[in-house]
This record gives structure tokens, C-alpha cells and sequence, in this order.
């Protein structure tokens, strides 16, 4: 495959070093399943806006601000920062499939970020380069992890809705309409496997991003099953969004940014759904034409 032939790029960022192992590891074991997929993935420890967008994003957080948002203590962040991967202001890249690259290293034991755990990067656990967003015309889109009401509740949904305010109300507005509702009266419907919603204003704005809404909450009984249907959906609306009906080449770049859909705080397995999501991808290549 030519350089630049890539069809699929996909961004996943996370600040949890144990999530970003797991998706290097389950992402780079589906590409070597489907060698001739023109599918490029890029693991990012860091904020999912400035993945995008680059540390001049407003509403990018750096590590220490994040071990805030989720309630970490100031002794425990300062363990966090003194031990791990420093403040990580700026995205770091953590693998590339097609460069390689340099990777942090983290041990089993090792965890940080969106698992909400206890333990400390060990001294040796170092990000490496710092990671710039391309300055491409690549149509981007952002998957996160939405609730089947289409509200802003968690930290990444209230960042994604202050910072992409159109979008974000597009969307809740279809989940409105679909429950026959009106705006003043918030549905939480519970059958919502594998379901997306896609913005369908503002992709002209905001440097062209587009959001697709993957609703991982309430948590499905499947959770893990859920995230990978629901990155299966995602990936299939964001290539048949019409980039490619607009007289694009046949190398031009779909980007996808996202996370690790359905995590929480206090969850007890977050790197299960990063091997969730490259099953998705593995599902995507396996049943669909790029």
C-alpha cells in the first residue's frame, strides 16, 4: 500500500496508560489480520480535543487537570504527576501502525487516568513525542461516548458539547424526535445497542469535525458487546458520509478521533473496551468495503 493511501485513519486517545496498551496491542493484532486494509491507527495518551485540535484548544485538559475532573485528590495527583508521565499537557503519541514508533511502557500493575484506580505509573513509564494534529483536509469526525438521552452528563460529553454546541444539540434534538418528545423532557431509552447519531449541522465549522454521538450509556447488559457494535456503526457512518461521493480520490483520508467508549470512573476492566473497539474495527473490515 503507497504512502498515503490510507483510506481509514483512526486516532485513538486516552489518558489511562493500561487503556493505551491494550488498544496498541488489540488494534495492532487486527491490522496484521487484515494486512491489505488501507486502515491506519494511531494511539494517543491525552485529551480526545487536543488530539484534534492541538493543546490551543480551550477546553483541552492537560493530565493533572484531568486527575482533577475525576475527583483525584492534590496528594494523589501529585503522586500521579511525580511518578507517571508528567503533566502531559500536550498529546503524546504512543504508536503509530505505520511508523511504529515509541510507545510509553506500563506494567500490568500500572494504571492512571479513566480507570479511576489506585496505583502509580512505574518511574520508568515515559510518553514519547509529542503529538501534532495533521494539518490535512481529511474529513474528521469525533466519536464519544454518549447517553441515550443525548444530554451532556460526564466530563467528556460536557466538553464535547461546549465545544461543538451545534452538533451536540443536533443531536439530541434527533433523539427527541425519535422518542416523540418534546425539548423539555429528557427519554432515557434503554434499547439502544449499537446505536449512533450523527451530526448533521456544523461540519463546516469547527475545522470541519464532525460528531458521531456512540450511545454506551445507560450501560448496556452487554457493555463490551455494545462498544463494539457501536464502533462498527461509527466507522461505517463516518466512510458513507459522502467524502468520497464528493469527487474525492480514492486516497483520500476519513479521520476518526475518539476514546475508549463506555469507560467510567471506578470501572474495574477500562482496557477491555479498547479491545472492544478494535473488535468493532475487525467486525468493519471484515463485512465492509473501504
Amino acid at each position: 500500500m503507497a504512502k498515503g493511501s490510507y483510506r481509514l485513519e483512526l486516532v485513538f486517545a486516552d489518558f489511562d496508560p493500561l487503556v493505551c496498551t491494550a488498544a496498541q496491542r488489540s488494534f495492532n493484532t487486527v491490522l496484521d489480520a487484515h494486512p491489505g486494509a488501507p486502515v491506519r491507527v494511531k494511539v494517543v495518551q491525552g485529551d480526545m480535543l487536543a488530539a484534534i485540535a492541538g493543546v490551543r484548544h480551550a477546553k483541552a485538559v492537560g493530565y493533572d487537570e484531568y486527575l482533577s475532573n475525576v475527583g483525584y485528590s492534590q496528594h494523589q495527583r501529585d503522586e500521579f504527576l511525580r511518578n507517571g508521565s508528567g503533566r502531559c499537557r500536550e498529546p503524546r503519541l504512543w504508536w503509530d501502525s505505520v511508523s511504529g514508533g515509541r510507545r510509553c511502557v506500563a506494567s500490568s500493575d500500572d494504571a492512571a487516568g479513566s480507570s479511576g484506580s489506585g496505583s502509580i505509573l512505574s518511574q520508568g513509564a515515559r510518553c514519547s513525542q509529542p503529538y501534532s494534529p495533521p494539518t490535512d483536509t481529511a474529513r474528521t469526525f469525533l466519536v464519544y461516548g454518549a447517553n441515550s438521552a443525548g444530554v451532556a452528563c460526564g466530563n467528556a460529553q460536557k466538553s464535547v458539547s461546549e465545544v461543538f454546541p451545534t452538533q451536540f444539540q443536533d443531536v439530541h434534538a434527533q433523539i427527541i424526535h425519535e422518542q416523540k418528545g418534546d425539548a423539555d423532557s429528557d427519554c432515557w431509552p434503554l434499547d439502544t445497542q449499537g446505536r449512533i447519531y450523527a451530526s448533521s449541522s456544523g461540519s463546516e465549522t469547527n475545522d470541519g469535525v464532525s460528531i458521531l454521538a456512540a450511545v454506551v450509556f445507560p450501560r448496556a447488559h452487554d457493555e463490551y458487546g455494545n462498544t463494539r457494535d457501536v464502533f462498527t456503526n461509527a466507522l461505517r457512518a463516518a466512510i458513507s458520509s459522502g467524502a468520497y461521493a464528493k469527487g474525492c480520490t480514492d486516497d483520500h483520508t476519513v479521520r476518526v478521533v475518539t476514546h475508549a467508549l463506555g469507560t467510567f470512573t471506578g470501572h474495574h476492566d477500562p482496557p477491555q473496551f479498547a479491545t472492544s473497539m478494535a473488535d468493532g474495527l475487525d467486525h468493519f473490515l471484515k463485512n465492509d468495503m473501504l
